[in-house]
C-alpha cells in the first residue's frame, strides 16, 4: 500500500499481490529508465568520449567534465526514479506511465472506482483503506503475520471482481433507457445488486476485523501512557525541586532583618507597609459644597 502523486492529486493505491517479485524488479528498472535520463546518459558518453579521443588540451577536458556531470545527472534521475516509482505518477505532459495504462494489472486506486456508483465507491474505499490500515496498525505483533497479506489478497479479488462488473453496469443502464426492455433491465439490476451485497458482506467482516484491532490498539495506547506516566513520575521524584524551597524559607527573615538595620542605622523611615496601623482612626472628608466635617459613619 502506498499513497501515490498524480496529476489529479494523491490516491491510495493498493498492488497487486499475485506479481512475483522479479517482476516488479523488472518494472521498477523499467520506471527509472525513462526517455530524459536516457539522453541524458547518452549525451554525458558522447561528450566523454570526444573528450578522450580527437579533442585535446583544455578543450579535452573541459568536455570530458562536461561529459561526466551529464552522466552524473543522467545517474542521480535515475536513482531517484527507482526510489519513487511506486509513489510518483505525476508524469511529465500528463501522460500515464505503463503501470497506469491498465487499471488491475500493477495496482488499484480509489478513483478508478469512482463512476460505480453511490452504493460501491464508498465500499471500494473503505477496502482499501482496511487493508492500508492492517498493514500499518502498531498491533500487527499481536496477529496472525500472515492476516495483513491474505486480507490483501482478499481485498485485491474483491476489487477485481467489482471491476469486471463495468460492462455489465454499463448494459444495465441503457437498458434502463430503452422503453420496451424493462424486463432485461430489471433482471440485470437484479444480478448487480446480488453482488454488491456480497461486497457489502465483505465490508462487514473487515469492519469487524477493524473494530476489534482499533480496540486493541486502544489498549495499547493505554498501557503506552501508564508506563509513560510512571517513568515520569520516578523521574520527577528525583528532581530535588522541595530541598530547594526549603532551602530558601529563612530567606525571607534574613533580608528583613538585614534591611530594617539599614533602616535603623541610615533614618529611613519606616517601610510602606509599616505606615498602615489597625489603630490609625480612619480619614475624615469633606462635603463637596462646604467646608464641614463630615464625620465617617460608625
Amino acid at each position: 500500500m502506498t499513497s501515490g502523486l498524480f496529476p489529479d492529486g494523491t490516491d491510495l493505491l493498493i498492488w497487486n499481490p499475485l506479481l512475483p517479485p522479479h517482476r516488479w524488479r523488472r518494472e521498477a528498472a523499467r520506471a527509472s529508465f525513462d526517455g530524459t535520463s536516457m539522453r541524458w546518459g547518452v549525451y554525458g558518453l558522447a561528450a566523454v568520449g570526444v573528450g578522450l579521443g580527437p579533442v585535446s588540451g583544455i578543450a579535452a577536458l573541459l568536455v570530458t567534465v562536461f561529459g561526466l556531470a551529464w552522466l552524473g545527472r543522467a545517474a542521480v534521475r535515475v536513482s531517484v526514479s527507482y526510489s519513487c516509482w511506486e509513489i510518483e505518477h505525476d508524469h511529465a505532459k500528463g501522460k500515464p506511465c505503463r503501470l497506469e495504462r491498465r487499471p488491475g494489472e500493477f495496482f488499484y486506486r480509489k478513483r478508478d472506482f469512482a463512476d460505480l456508483g453511490a452504493r460501491v465507491t464508498p465500499a471500494v474505499n473503505y477496502l482499501i483503506d482496511a487493508v492500508s490500515h492492517l498493514h500499518g496498525t502498531p498491533a500487527r505483533v499481536w496477529l496472525d503475520p500472515e492476516l495483513p497479506d491474505r486480507v490483501h489478497q482478499v481485498v485485491w479479488e474483491a476489487l477485481s471482481c467489482v471491476d469486471r462488473t463495468r460492462a455489465a453496469r454499463a448494459l444495465a443502464t441503457k437498458l434502463a433507457a430503452e422503453p420496451d426492455e424493462e424486463e432485461l433491465a430489471a433482471a440485470a439490476r437484479v444480478a448487480i445488486a446480488a453482488l454488491d451485497d456480497a461486497l457489502d458482506d465483505l465490508v462487514a467482516h473487515l469492519q469487524a476485523c477493524i473494530t476489534l484491532i482499533v480496540a486493541w490498539e486502544r489498549k495499547l495506547r493505554h498501557a503506552d501512557f501508564a508506563d509513560r506516566v510512571e517513568t515520569t513520575m520516578q523521574a520527577l521524584q528525583q528532581i530535588p525541586l522541595q530541598a530547594a524551597a526549603d532551602d530558601a524559607a529563612e530567606l525571607p527573615q534574613a533580608v528583613y532583618a538585614w534591611l530594617t538595620a539599614a533602616r535603623d542605622l541610615t533614618d529611613a523611615g519606616p517601610f510602606a507597609w509599616e505606615l498602615v496601623s489597625p489603630t490609625t482612626p480612619p480619614p475624615q472628608r469633606r462635603d463637596a459644597d462646604s467646608a464641614t466635617v463630615i464625620e465617617p459613619r460608625r
